[in-house]
């Protein structure tokens, strides 16, 4: 039934951007996923407030997803899950559980979370995307790798994986390279999870800002923003914000952690390990211009 509905959809020019999917950006498992998705993505209706948030996985998504849930409603955290008021883009639509029709009666500002690159997301809107130190990055996604995907293998060979982008998602620098290249469209906002971890009030006005320019957030709503949003606040709710977790409890798994530290450099690397972060790095800028790379040092570093 999964194949003949991947062949009934995917016609030549779709088949090849399924594969793209599901192999070079590991955005989706297969190529029925990939059909929906795609389906669904054609049919989508977008709207110049939709607000989408992506980031590559373990980068602070869904912090920054509750950060703009509570800036664009009026705070209450009273749903079972924010995947019900905020879906997952990708997911939704790929698994089949929402379909452009479901979103199109979705009241504006419709947010929804995502993981992926910016070419396969709507044209208009507006993009707040996260990036996180790839050393962190890589420790959190092991640690998910483990507790929510049963990975066995040891933390070298994970490594291994990471650098070469065999991992849902594929690439960390590719990813990151590529929403870097919208740095400066008036349209997108780039975040880095350690600013917000370091000056969450500043961040977060700047967040308020760019949803809606020429509104000054108040001061009793940026208090009330901090302090739902805190780590420890959001570590008492994880049941609202584990999307994972919520299908994996459906399937009658256990329920794992979500929420880990949230950290900046919670563990150490060693050399080794260090050394083939920097070479992924330095092979990824060879396909990135001379001038995006010095913007990209000044950014990242």
């Amino acid at each position: 039934m999964e194949k003949s509905l991947a062949r009934r959809v995917l016609t030549p020019g779709l088949s090849s951007a399924a594969r793209v999917l599901t192999r070079a950006d590991a955005c989706v498992q297969d190529a029925a996923r990939a059909a929906r998705f795609l389906h669904g993505a054609a049919e989508f209706e977008s709207r110049p407030d939709d607000v989408f948030v992506s980031s590559y996985p373990r980068s602070g998504t869904t912090w920054v997803q509750f950060i703009l849930y509570l800036l664009t409603s009026d705070r209450r955290v009273d749903f079972r899950h924010i995947s019900e008021v905020q879906p997952w883009f990708e997911r939704s639509l790929a698994l089949g559980s929402r379909t452009a029709a479901d979103f199109r009666e979705r009241p504006s500002p419709r947010v929804f979370k995502s993981h992926l690159p910016r070419r396969w997301l709507p044209k208009t809107g507006r993009f707040v995307y996260v990036f996180r130190r790839v050393e962190d990055v890589l420790v959190s996604y092991y640690e998910f790798y483990r507790s929510h995907l049963a990975y066995a293998d040891d933390f070298g060979s994970f490594v291994e994986r990471f650098v070469a982008g065999r991992l849902q998602y594929g690439s960390w620098w590719k990813h990151v390279f590529g929403w870097m290249r919208f740095r400066d469209d008036p349209t997108v906002k780039i975040l880095r999870y350690e600013d917000l971890k370091r000056a969450p009030d500043r961040v977060i006005s700047e967040l308020a800002t760019f949803l809606m320019p020429g509104h000054k957030l108040e001061r009793a709503v940026l208090d009330d923003v901090l302090e739902k949003a805190r780590f420890d606040s959001m570590k008492r709710e994880e049941h609202r914000f584990d999307p994972v977790t919520e299908l994996l409890i459906d399937r009658g798994h256990i329920e794992k952690s979500f929420l880990r530290a949230g950290r900046v450099g919670g563990r150490a690397l060693d050399e080794e390990t260090r050394r083939r972060l920097e070479e992924a790095e330095n092979a990824a800028k060879m396909h990135v211009r001379p001038d995006v790379e010095l913007r990209l040092a000044a950014f990242l570093h």
